[in-house]
C-alpha cells in the first residue's frame, strides 16, 4: 500500500519537505489531511481482512492480526520518512503511535518511561473508547489490538528488535488510559 499523500510527495519534493518539517515540529496536521490517511489506513485494514476471508473462506483472530501486522510492514518505510524517524531510537520509533493517534484524535499522552531502551506512554483521551468499550463480544477491544498489531508490522520492519506491547492496559478494557511500550528486544551482542 502506498499513501496517497506519499505519492503526492514523490512528484512534489518542497511540499514533502515542508509536511516533514511541520511534523518534526509536533504541529498538528491539517483536518483534511489528517481524515484522508486515517482513512486510507482503515479502508486498507478492511481490505485485507476481507482479502483473507476471500481468500480462505473464513477469518480467525490469528489470520487478521498477521494481516495487519503485514500492512504495517509495508507502510514502514513511508511512515519512517514521513515522520524523520531515527530507526535506532526507541523514542523515535514511538513516534508512529503520536502520529496514528493523532489520526484518531487520541490525546492526553503521559510519558511513564523514556529510556535508551523503552519508551511507555499513558493515554488518558480517547473519544472512540466509549463507543468500543460498548462494543459487543470484545469487537472494541479487538480494534485497538488490530492497530496495536499494525504498528508491530511497522516497528520490526524498520528495526528487527524493536518491538510493542501485546495490549492489556486500555481504555476500551474500562482502564483510565491505554498504555503502550516501544522496547529494544535484546538479542546477544546488542545493548
Amino acid at each position: 500500500m502506498k499513501f496517497h499523500l506519499y505519492q503526492y510527495f514523490e512528484t512534489h519534493p518542497r511540499q514533502k519537505q515542508a509536511a516533514k518539517w511541520w511534523i518534526r515540529l509536533g504541529l498538528p496536521l491539517p483536518e483534511r489531511m489528517k481524515r484522508q490517511i486515517a482513512n486510507q489506513i482503515h479502508a486498507e485494514m478492511l481490505v485485507r481482512l476481507t482479502a483473507v476471508i476471500l481468500q480462505k473462506g473464513t477469518l480467525d483472530w490469528q489470520q487478521a492480526l498477521a494481516a495487519q501486522y503485514e500492512l504495517g510492514q509495508e507502510i514502514a518505510a513511508q511512515t519512517a520518512d514521513i515522520l524523520s524517524l531515527q530507526t535506532n531510537d526507541v523514542g523515535s520509533l514511538a513516534k508512529i503511535v503520536d502520529f496514528l493517534h493523532g489520526l484518531l484524535d487520541i490525546g492526553g499522552k503521559q510519558v511513564v518511561v523514556d529510556t535508551a531502551g523503552e519508551n511507555v506512554c499513558r493515554w488518558t483521551n480517547c473519544p472512540l473508547a466509549a463507543q468500543l468499550k460498548g462494543s459487543p463480544n470484545g469487537a472494541g477491544v479487538a480494534y485497538c489490538h488490530l492497530y496495536q498489531e499494525m504498528y508491530k508490522g511497522v516497528l520490526f520492519a524498520l528495526n528487527p528488535n524493536a518491538r510493542a506491547n501485546t495490549l492489556e492496559i486500555t481504555q476500551s478494557l474500562g482502564k483510565p488510559y491505554c498504555e503502550i511500550r516501544t522496547f529494544w528486544e535484546c538479542w546477544s551482542g546488542l545493548l
